[in-house]
């Protein structure tokens, strides 16, 4: 299979290791691509964290269970990557592969399509290269048209995100693009970090003219915003439905699931959701719910997978703590 995907992971073959440099962090649930003890790279999911630096790693196969691996070990997973070779669709750990795309294919060719591609296959828009230079800024830089800036912002782009040459408004401003301008200020690129005496006069004038005009509607903005805010009591009905509605929903979906995999994200899911939960959540669960949860965590604790048993050793310990009524 060829195609922008594969292209895409050719060019980040060469550059992939200057990235590896910086110690990664990961949460739980995170998607990885981990080594294991035998040298191989395997697909798994972080099940917990050790410190600053080691991490439980459930592997996706059943082969084995999980592993305590090192930070240096274990790789992000972008999802769909093609290896290019007929083989099914794996995926890979990205380092650069949005910024080398757009340098050699994207850009020159002006094809948007590639890009969005690239990026549903699981193109990080906002990893940088050994410069710190951002998929956007790369874009800015190389004044790549404004369709393909405008889709990097509304997959998530930082616009504000600073690289060797500043943040993308102010490189844009320096090279007086006007177009990659317009659309940074109408993303919520930072006006007031650019210097005016350094930039042309046509852009220099479009930014005085931004914040002009962000100043006059800041304090109607700001009372908009004060009034869409969530009261306290708001806040804690909603924090409270999200333990009663959640947590009875995910107990039920682990108890009927038949693919080993998605009973492991689920039981990670769940983990997160009961350790953030407090007493006076359970608190407000029907004992029809708390009943699911109770039967869901019984059969975890007899689970032969060592991730998912962490998983639920952890689970029926917040329970105990913070549920006695409701623990196993």
């Amino acid at each position: 299979e060829t195609g922008p995907a594969a292209a895409a992971a050719d060019g980040a073959a060469g550059s992939g290791a200057a990235g590896g440099g910086a110690a990664r962090s990961f949460a739980v649930g995170d998607s990885v691509l981990a080594r294991r003890q035998d040298g191989d790279l395997a697909e798994g999911t972080i099940a917990q964290r050790f410190g600053d630096s080691s991490y439980l790693v459930m592997w996706s196969d059943t082969n084995d269970t999980s592993a305590q691996l090192e930070a240096a070990d274990i790789m992000p997973l972008a999802a769909g990557m093609s290896l290019g070779d007929g083989r099914r669709r794996h995926r890979i750990a990205p380092a650069f592969i949005l910024n080398n795309f757009l340098l050699k294919t994207a850009i020159p060719s002006s094809d948007l399509s590639r890009v969005q591609m690239v990026v549903r296959d699981g193109a990080d828009v906002n990893c940088s290269d050994s410069e710190g230079n951002s998929p956007l800024s790369v874009a800015v830089t190389h004044s790549a048209p404004q369709r393909l800036l405008s889709f990097l912002l509304s997959r998530g782009a930082q616009v504000n995100a600073p690289g060797a040459g500043g943040t993308p408004l102010q490189l844009a401003a320096t090279m007086g693009n006007v177009d990659a301008v317009e659309v940074l200020l109408a993303h919520g690129a930072d006006a007031s970090a650019v210097d005016l005496a350094a930039v042309a006069e046509p852009v220099a004038d479009m930014l005085r003219a931004h914040v002009a005009e962000a100043a006059a509607a800041g304090p109607a903005a700001a009372e908009a915003e004060e009034s869409q805010s969530l009261t306290a009591e708001e806040h804690a009905s909603y924090e409270t439905a999200c333990c009663t509605l959640l947590v009875p929903a995910l107990s039920h979906a682990r108890g009927r699931t038949h693919s080993p995999k998605a009973a492991r994200r689920v039981t990670l899911v769940l983990s997160y959701l009961v350790g953030w939960s407090r007493g006076d959540h359970f608190g407000h669960m029907s004992p029809d719910d708390g009943h699911a949860l109770v039967a869901a965590l019984t059969a975890l604790l007899r689970t032969e997978d060592g991730g998912e048993l962490v998983a639920a050793l952890r689970i029926a310990a917040d329970v105990v703590e913070r549920a006695p009524s409701l623990g196993p």
